[in-house]
């Protein structure tokens, strides 16, 4: 990779590689396009620059990995924040990062991929690839038979649809709510059945519709 800031010598100090520091022009407060990026691309920014200042001509060419790890980050929050910083030209890069920006560049297809992601936790894909799907519930081949390692008890499909409606109620926190949801109903499939072993009297006629 190969990452460069626009106008690299007004940032410039010391003319030697590594200085202590670097210049940071106070007219960044008024420029209108850096105050439009989003705030993880704007704290990013001012990184990145003192990065550069370690590079002959400050030319960055780690790859993103090792930009990350140096910045203590992740390397997708790197990238998501950098891609703005790209392309609105406040540096330079030779990689193809804004490829799938480009892409994906029509106002309509931001406005779907934003409520998308809006509408997904952490660690759950935002693409249309998954092993299940009703609603706001989304989940990954993995997720889904983590879930149904860890309920057992249940037939997760016909519970998962039946907790869509509930599901989209919790906004952005389905994920965690869902998966208490269903945790709550395990434990008393459990409790029913064992209860069963030991009282044949005992009747247990399934989980009840809804969230209690």
């Amino acid at each position: 990779m190969s990452l460069e800031p626009k106008n690299w010598t007004e940032f410039q100090h010391y003319k030697n590689r590594s200085p202590i520091w670097i210049k940071l022009h106070r007219n960044l407060l008024d420029n209108f396009d850096f105050h439009r990026l989003p705030v993880a691309s704007r704290a990013l920014a001012p990184m990145l620059w003192l990065l550069a200042s370690e590079y002959d001509e400050g030319k960055i060419t780690a790859t993103t990995e090792e930009i990350a790890f140096r910045l203590r980050m992740a390397e997708s929050d790197l990238i998501d924040a950098l891609k703005p910083l790209i392309e609105h030209e406040f540096f330079i890069s030779a990689s193809n990062l804004l490829a799938p920006c480009k892409q994906d560049a029509s106002p309509e297809k931001r406005r779907e991929r934003e409520r998308e992601e809006k509408n997904t936790p952490d660690g759950v894909a935002t693409t249309k690839d998954y092993a299940f799907e009703s609603g706001i519930i989304r989940l990954t081949e993995k997720h889904f038979n983590n879930w149904q390692a860890a309920f057992s008890q249940l037939d997760l499909k016909a519970e998962l649809i039946g907790l869509t409606a509930w599901a989209e109620q919790q906004g952005n926190r389905w994920f965690p709510a869902v998966s208490g949801a269903l945790a709550k109903r395990n434990r008393e499939v459990k409790a029913a059945k064992d209860k069963a072993k030991t009282d044949p009297a005992f009747r247990w006629n399934g989980p009840i519709e809804g969230v209690v």
